[in-house]
C-alpha cells in the first residue's frame, strides 16, 4: 500500500463529502449546478479508482473507475437531456458502482479487517440508486438532499476505509 493509493481514497471521500454538504446546505442550487457537480465528482472519482487500482491491481476499481469516468463526460457532453434521463444515469450509476465497491470491499478481506467500511459504502450507494429508480419523480430538492446525504455518507466511509488501509499497511 503505497500512500499514493491512501491518499486517493481519501481524496475520493473528501470530494464527495465537500459536495454533499454543498447539496445540503444549499438547496436552493440550480439543478444543472447539480449535474455538473455530480459530473465533475464522477469524473474525480473515476480517475481516483484508477489510482487506487493501479496501485493494488483490483480489477474492481478499474470498472469502477472506468464508469465514473463515461458518465461524467456523458454529462458534460449531453447536459440538457430530461430530468428523468438524468435520474436514471445516477441510479444506474450508482448501482454499478456500488456493486463494485462491496466486491472491492470483498476482496480487501484478504488484506485487512476493516472491510466493512468499503462494503458499506457500496451499500450506501445501492440504496441510493434504488430508490432513485423507484421514485424518479420526486421534487428535485428531495433529490438534492438524497445526494447530499449519500455524498456525505459515502465521503465519510471512504476516508474510514482509507485510514484502515493504511493501518493495515503500516502494521
Amino acid at each position: 500500500m503505497t500512500d499514493r493509493t491512501w491518499g486517493s481514497l481519501v481524496l475520493r471521500g473528501l470530494f464527495a463529502i465537500i459536495i454533499g454538504v454543498i447539496a445540503i446546505l444549499w438547496p436552493g442550487i440550480t439543478l444543472e449546478v447539480l449535474v455538473i457537480l455530480f459530473a465533475l465528482f464522477a469524473l474525480l472519482d473515476g480517475a481516483l479508482a484508477f489510482v487506487a487500482a493501479v496501485e493494488t491491481d483490483w480489477w474492481p476499481f478499474i470498472l469502477s473507475g472506468v464508469i465514473s469516468v463515461l458518465i461524467g463526460l456523458a454529462i458534460f457532453i449531453w447536459p440538457a437531456p430530461a430530468l428523468l434521463i438524468i435520474i436514471y444515469v445516477i441510479a444506474i450509476w450508482a448501482v454499478i458502482t456500488g456493486i463494485f465497491q462491496i466486491v472491492g470491499g470483498i476482496a480487501m478481506r484478504k488484506q485487512v479487517s476493516g472491510e466493512w467500511m468499503m462494503i458499506l459504502s457500496g451499500i450506501a450507494s445501492l440504496i441510493l440508486g434504488s430508490i432513485l429508480v423507484i421514485f424518479p419523480l420526486l421534487g428535485t430538492l428531495a433529490y438534492i438532499w438524497v445526494f447530499g446525504i449519500y455524498a456525505v455518507i459515502f465521503g465519510v466511509l471512504m476516508v474510514g476505509s482509507a485510514f484502515q488501509l493504511k493501518g493495515a499497511a503500516s502494521k
